[in-house]
């Protein structure tokens, strides 16, 4: 059986993750498909993800895929988050993830003692709908009509969140154009016409994603997939089953030696010929972005020393700093009106040739932001 180090397993998703060398403008949906996909609750996330991805990027391109060509789309999918995917790719995150949630969605109704999930959908979902029919609506708008076409006691069941979810993970609203900053909905149909989100089967669209997953991510266990796309093991094995020999098993013994991860056969020979020698790269990745979470072992690319810096109370992901392909730092920024300071907060002494290149993407960060200069500031 193959063994790689960590530095080629981790080397490897940078790779594919173009946090080596930037992608060029016109590969963005590749971008986004190799992430698969890009967290999205923050909504300054996905642009800084992608000014760490490709080469000159700035706002009008990934709005411009979201907004007006529609390539790109929002969409609640794995763990119960909003990412960033692709639009064609919109039944496979669909399938693959929404049982998960709409599960704990029944659970958390029936807790309550409020009208179940199957109810829900006859009564509550088909005014949604009809009020969509004009077009987008802000997210609260859209809640407060459809809780004004049923009774109090179910009124008072109709978050406008909670709501949005359910009919996302049912197939029937996304996310659209925001107005003044607020969040709206679209019914699916009319903003992706053409896109059947039930267009595969729960099997196939699993596969399907662990196939990218395994591309853009490994080596893998069977745990890390589990832990990304927010379902048990147990309830992924069988999907790692099916894929017979497209898969190969391989050792990471920095991450314990018996633990079992996995590359597509495909990728073999390009994993054992990461060269890990002279790598000199440095990128500001965003909080929560995807290479970070990618993984159960949070030792992937974090000394275990220092994960409670990145790994927050409540959930929370920290911005990092990737320096040679390891978290060295944290950060952190601010706008003002002519410049951004960026506050980065060293784990250890950076490295003299790591301090020039943060500054490099600093200024990439203002200029990102459509601001004249920047502050850096690293903390001792």
């Amino acid at each position: 059986m193959m063994q790689v180090s960590l530095d080629q397993a981790s080397l490897f998703c940078l790779q594919r993750q173009h946090l080596l060398e930037r992608a060029p403008p016109e590969e963005l949906i590749r971008v986004v498909d190799s992430a698969c996909g890009l967290q999205a609750q923050l909504k300054t996330a996905p642009g800084i993800s992608l000014l760490s991805r490709i080469e000159g990027f700035d706002r009008d391109l990934l709005e411009g895929a979201l907004y007006e060509n529609k390539s790109l789309v929002k969409v609640w999918c794995m763990r119960g988050t909003l990412h960033v995917i692709p639009s064609k790719e919109l039944p496979l995150y669909h399938q693959a993830t929404k049982e998960s949630w709409l599960e704990y969605r029944r659970k958390a109704l029936s807790k309550r003692d409020w009208l179940p999930l199957e109810e829900r959908r006859r009564q509550i979902h088909p005014l949604a709908i009809k009020a969509l029919e004009d077009g987008i609506l802000e997210r609260a708008t859209l809640a407060s009509r459809v809780r004004a076409e049923v009774g109090p006691e179910v009124a008072e069941q109709i978050s406008d969140y909670s709501l949005v979810k359910e009919l996302c993970y049912s197939g029937l609203v996304v996310p659209a154009l925001p107005k003044k900053g607020r969040p709206t909905l679209a019914r699916l149909e009319g903003w992706l016409p053409g896109i059947d989100p039930e267009g595969v089967g729960t099997v196939e669209a699993r596969k399907a994603l662990l196939r990218k997953y395994m591309s853009g991510y490994g080596p893998v266990s069977l745990g890390d997939f589990a832990r990304w796309i927010g379902l048990r093991v147990g309830d992924v094995r069988p999907t790692l089953d099916s894929m017979g020999d497209e898969v190969a098993e391989v050792k990471v013994p920095a991450l314990g030696l018996r633990k079992q991860f996995y590359v597509l056969r495909e990728d073999v020979e390009v994993l054992q010929r990461i060269d890990t020698e002279g790598l000199k790269v440095v990128r500001l990745l965003p909080n929560f972005d995807s290479l970070i979470l990618a993984h159960k072992d949070k030792e992937r690319f974090t000394d275990p020393h220092f994960i409670d810096r990145v790994f927050l109370a409540a959930g929370n992901v920290a911005a990092t700093v990737m320096v040679d392909g390891r978290v060295e730092a944290t950060w952190k920024y601010r706008k003002g009106k002519r410049k951004v300071i960026v506050d980065v907060y060293p784990f250890e002494e950076l490295p003299q040739h790591a301090v020039g290149m943060v500054e490099l993407e600093a200024s990439r960060l203002a200029r990102y932001l459509n601001l004249e200069e920047f502050e850096l500031r690293i903390s001792a």
